[in-house]
């Protein structure tokens, strides 16, 4: 009977599960012990669901994140948090994330205290986050706590797992793209322990001898496919305690990518090439940081945390054009090299203390300076063509920044009903003579009624001093990121929420929230401008506007039993307004998916065979089409300077477009199947087979629209052009299967 309580006391218990070994146990200790592949499932997220005030919080821990279906077996983090009510995942196997209207960029990621610019392989359809070395994931997309900011939609705060300090333990697995391992031990035992996890793709060894057998048979076509693409993240962590109420910790990141894609015609004499034309773009992009820290716990309930890092972001585009033709031995050649690079590298300190008094109030303060050094942009173009000079260069514009801001935020219990969590921050940020204050409040309220209901509301002020600025439909890692400067202000949003929360029977528990945001000084390309523009400034190609964002998130949840999983629901509007776009007329954002379900469900049948599904329905994204064609006015009569002049004007007419993303795709839906596999080994080691099916009744689902202009030979007046609309989709049924092996 005793254990019985013991273990009901455990399982409620919302802290980490820590024990004193006999020579303590006289002493009170905070000290962590790790207890090998045991797994407690308490119940805190479902009692956090009524007693904490804060709004839009999500918890994910790493089983869960391996318990979604995701594209070729690989767990992601990124594509756990896409399942959530008001998140957005962009095009389909990206590990986009627009946040309740917000852009791709306004998503803060910190990895264990160290903030990362870009998080994704292939370009987006992997992230950078390696699952193994995982604690926990807090995600917040309203009533944000005000020890964060920097971003106006959402937060993700990843930890690390603590390393072993009493013995080795690992796993390694091997998929049909990557493979990773990860291992940890103690160096001194209580006192000194690391970590290190490691994945690599081999796309770039399976991709290369098909490519060379494929441009083997394409040889006497006279073409050639060129192509490679690797991707590798690192971490590597050192835990240490240098005494019961002091430790510390530091970690290094570092994730690369490498991506080539082109071709080739040619035509060859005798074996040698008398004509070549090659067109290849390259990219190449990665984040590197390292971080490091110590917290002191204290007396009379204080927790104090200082920690340091420097994160640097450097990405790479290049578009190279290369002809030479063999005439008579002599030998022509033309070539335009277009190159755009952009990066960032930050050194930051924050400082921050926690004094808890009681169960009744909690008090957080702390501070945080940030040194940014921002490269917008280098770019070279060199050509010998004729409508180019013989170099352009655009020098590379570095921009220093300042950002340092102070916060404090006290939650206090009033009795059994009623909570209130409020807070401000502070930011002083300074850029090219240039200087700005932002106070950003935040507040939540809590009323409970009942133990298993609670009504909340909530507001948040956020800010944001730096963009990354696409001009396609796809968001790419080489785009760049842009500093505010001293051309324009700091990007900021303004959030309320209303919410309704409760607890069901049988572990269920809900939460509907309600919310309204305004985005303000966004940032986009004016018409006709892209990052090869080199003859404008940054200030000359951009335009500032406005955006809102309102709707529903519904959830229901369940996280103890046989079976497990989520139900979710997103309703959303989303648009832009920007005076020097589409006439100055509000338009839809094109990721405004206004309905949005998920449902993910995990089946434990015993300890050996767990089976895991995932169904999700979003309404199509926008894109923007001409629809009509008209005749020009060439010829009519009108002055030169007020006709648009095309060379297409007679053969399939000029495109019109109503408004910006004036089209709405198909709905977007598909189902994900996988199971689990466990066997424990005589020597107590563990292996877990993952098999998996992306997309199971391969919908093919459209990801664009392409417009096929068809000139009409010899054209009638009723019959002059010949317009199709062709929709694009790239993502069937595809299978999936992993090992992994846990020592």
């Amino acid at each position: 009977m005793k254990l019985k309580y013991l273990l009901f006391l455990l399982a409620a218990s919302p802290f980490r599960l820590q024990a004193q070994s006999p020579a303590e146990s006289d002493t009170t200790t905070d000290r962590y012990y790790n207890l090998k592949e045991v797994e407690i499932i308490s119940d805190q997220l479902r009692r956090r669901n009524i007693v904490a005030p804060e709004m839009g919080r999500v918890t994910i821990s790493p089983r869960q994140v391996k318990n979604i279906p995701t594209l070729f077996g690989e767990a992601d983090v990124l594509k756990a948090l896409q399942t959530q009510p008001g998140v957005s995942s962009g095009v389909e196997g990206f590990a986009g994330m627009y946040v309740r209207g917000g852009d791709n960029d306004e998503n803060l990621y910190l990895l264990h205290n160290l903030p990362l610019y870009h998080i994704n392989h292939l370009c987006g359809i992997f992230s950078s986050f390696n699952v193994a070395t995982l604690d926990d994931v807090d995600f917040y997309k309203s009533s944000f706590p005000s020890n964060y900011g920097g971003r106006l939609s959402s937060i993700t705060d990843i930890r690390l797992r603590e390393s072993n300090f009493q013995e080795l333990e690992g796993e390694a697995s091997i998929g049909l793209l990557s493979g990773s391992v990860f291992v940890t031990a103690p160096i001194k035992k209580d006192k000194v322990a690391f970590s290190a996890g490691m994945r690599r793709s081999w796309l770039d060894i399976i991709s290369a001898p098909t490519i060379a057998i494929l441009n083997r048979l394409d040889k006497d076509k006279g073409s050639a496919t060129i192509g490679r693409y690797a991707f590798t993240d690192l971490n590597l962590k050192l835990d240490y305690r240098v005494s019961d109420h002091i430790s510390g910790y530091t970690h290094a990141f570092w994730g690369s990518d490498f991506m080539k894609l082109g071709s080739e015609h040619f035509s060859e004499t005798n074996g040698t090439k008398d004509y070549s034309d090659k067109n290849v773009t390259s990219m190449r992009w990665g984040n590197w940081g390292i971080s490091s820290g110590f917290d002191f716990r204290l007396r009379h309930q204080w927790t104090l945390s200082a920690n340091a890092y420097f994160t640097s972001y450097d990405s790479n585009l290049g578009q190279d054009k290369d002809s030479y033709t063999i005439s008579d031995g002599e030998k022509t050649t033309e070539y335009t090299h277009k190159n755009n690079k952009n990066g960032i590298y930050d050194l930051g300190f924050n400082f921050d203390a926690v004094k808890e008094f009681g169960k009744l109030f909690t008090l957080k303060t702390g501070t945080d300076y940030i040194f940014h050094h921002y490269k917008p942009e280098r770019i070279t173009m060199e050509s010998n063509a004729s409508d180019f000079s013989s170099h352009t260069l655009v020098p590379a514009s570095i921009i220093e920044a300042h950002e340092a801001s102070v916060y404090v935020d006290g939650t206090l219990h009033l009795g059994d009903h009623w909570a209130v969590q409020a807070g401000v921050r502070g930011v002083y940020y300074t850029s090219e003579g240039t200087s700005h204050f932002l106070p950003e409040p935040r507040a939540a309220l809590r009323y409970a009624p009942s133990k298993d209901l609670s009504f909340k509301a909530g507001y948040s002020r956020m800010s944001q001093f730096v963009q990354q600025i696409c001009n396609s439909y796809i968001s790419l890692p080489t785009d760049s990121w842009q500093p505010i400067g001293s051309h324009w202000d700091p990007l900021t949003s303004d959030q309320v929420s209303l919410g309704v929360y409760g607890n069901l029977p049988a572990g269920f528990f809900y939460s509907v929230e309600g919310y309204y945001k305004w985005m303000h000084n966004l940032l986009e390309y004016k018409e006709g401008m892209s990052m090869f523009s080199p003859s404008a400034q940054w200030s000359d190609k951009l335009t500032v506007g406005e955006g809102t964002a309102y709707g529903v998130d519904i959830s229901v949840q369940r996280n103890i039993g046989k079976v497990t999983g989520t139900v979710g629901y997103g309703l959303l509007w989303t648009d832009r307004r920007f005076a020097e776009l589409n006439n100055g007329r509000p338009f839809p954002s094109k990721y405004d998916n206004r309905h949005k379900f998920n449902i993910v469900c995990t089946y434990r049948l015993n300890d050996r065979f767990e089976f895991n599904a995932g169904w999700t329905f979003m309404t199509g994204n926008l894109v923007t089409l001409a629809l009509e064609n008209y005749n020009g006015l060439v010829g009519a009569g009108f002055p030169e300077d007020l006709i648009l002049n095309t060379n297409y004007d007679y053969g399939w007419g000029i495109n019109y477009y109503s408004t910006r993303n004036n089209v709405r795709l198909p709905a977007y839906h598909r189902l994900d199947l996988g199971m689990n596999v466990y066997k424990t080994l005589k020597n107590g080691h563990q292996t877990i087979w993952n098999v998996g099916l992306y997309n199971a009744y391969s919908r093919m689902n459209p990801i664009a629209v392409v417009k096929q202009e068809m000139k009409v030979m010899n054209p009638t007046p009723d019959k002059r052009w010949n317009n199709k609309f062709q929709t694009m989709s790239i993502m069937p049924i595809i299978p999936s299967v992993s090992f992994t092996y846990k020592f």
